[in-house]
């Protein structure tokens, strides 16, 4: 998600954001935010303290945490967030304020960071918890009719990360209450992948609900009109080179392929090697070749380079390709759960050569019931 890094001191937003920018909003919107609000800013020091952590210690010690004030400052914007959310839930209570002003969008804000942190640094999936934390505040917000508007920048922001996490972490989690709540998010130009996004989510709910009616003819048409507005988007990014460009809309196509392939994989009942003649596998993995500098985009990559390995079942010379490439982004941009889902790659890999038929998506969804879901992020 991000565009390009600076020879600078490392920081946290351009590995946030969908694209790294002058307009960054995690930049823009989210830091003033830490001026006013402690949650915030100590949730944004644990992040920073954790990349210092993991770029300048191999193997980190208690000592050097201490020093960096990973642990120190994580506790730190939990302590806070907590006091915080009492006096906002006591309020409401009291109908002295409507849970949706005042402080929420730094509520929310610390609440996403935290899920991010707990992307990057898994502890035994606490990102569930802080994503429901995340949920339970817009559920709020749908209560008091308080939805997206043109006025609030940041709430729209924060509403248009969250719709994403969770739309991704419904991938793999198979029970009813993720993802029933529901996050409005319009397309607009400053985000380029959020349409891909929303046709992610549109194709896990089909899933879920086959009584529901649908075309793959229309999820098709929905995907190259994300793929354009993607494309258009991109000509309002400030590249730093025309090969940067070039290779945004390599990513750009990696989305559409990935997706399309997504598609049939979880709503086409058909044989698999009538599948290999209408999924465009191969152009997907054309597109991830021809990235000639794949750190650029490291955190926009997840999701594709996970779609790719469930297609290369029984070719070594593209498992490799995918596994050099999840931990090459792992590297670049964060650990997250990268790493875990290339351990489930392998396990998929292991069982087919073993003669197994289960798809992708029954083997996570037996992971989820062994109560070991991951996040393709």
């Amino acid at each position: 998600m991000a565009e390009a890094r600076s020879a600078s001191p490392p920081t946290k937003a351009p590995q946030l954001a969908w694209v790294e920018s002058l307009e960054n909003p995690w930049r823009k919107l989210i830091l003033p935010l830490a001026i006013e609000f402690p949650p915030v800013l100590h949730s944004i020091l644990a992040m920073a303290a954790g990349d210092l952590t993991e770029r300048h210690c191999s193997s980190p010690t208690p000592t050097d945490e201490n020093m960096l004030g990973f642990a120190r400052h994580h506790s730190k914007a939990l302590e806070h967030l907590t006091g915080y959310v009492k006096s906002q839930v006591q309020q409401e209570q009291a109908k002295e304020n409507i849970f949706g002003q005042g402080s929420s969008n730094s509520i929310l804000a610390t609440i996403s960071i935290l899920c991010f942190h707990e992307t990057r640094w898994p502890s035994n999936g606490r990102w569930k918890i802080h994503l429901r934390g995340a949920l339970e505040i817009i559920r709020r917000w749908a209560l008091f009719d308080l939805p997206p508007n043109v006025t609030d920048p940041a709430r729209n922001f924060l509403l248009q990360e969250i719709f994403a996490i969770n739309t991704v972490a419904a991938i793999t989690a198979f029970k009813s209450e993720v993802g029933k709540v529901k996050v409005s998010v319009p397309i607009n130009e400053k985000s380029p992948f959020i349409g891909f996004v929303h046709v992610t989510h549109t194709i896990t709910e089909l899933r879920r609900n086959p009584h529901l009616q649908y075309s793959i003819d229309d999820i098709s048409m929905r995907l190259e009109q994300s793929r354009q507005h993607a494309l258009s988007s991109g000509c309002l990014i400030p590249f730093t080179s025309t090969q940067s460009r070039v290779d945004f809309g390599h990513v750009v196509n990696t989305f559409y392929y990935a997706n399309l392939v997504y598609a049939f994989r979880a709503l086409v009942s058909r044989a698999e090697s009538d599948l290999q003649t209408i999924i465009p596998v191969d152009k997907l993995f054309r597109n991830l070749r021809k990235l000639t500098n794949a750190p650029l985009f490291a955190q926009d990559m997840a999701w594709q380079l996970f779609i790719a390995g469930t297609e290369c079942c029984g070719n070594v010379q593209e498992q490799q390709f995918v596994e050099r490439a999840i931990i090459e982004i792992a590297r670049v941009s964060g650990a997250a759960d990268r790493l875990r889902s290339l351990e489930f790659l392998k396990e998929f890999w292991d069982k087919q050569e073993q003669g197994s038929a289960d798809s992708w998506i029954a083997m996570a969804q037996k992971w989820a019931e062994e109560g070991n879901p991951f996040l393709i992020w």
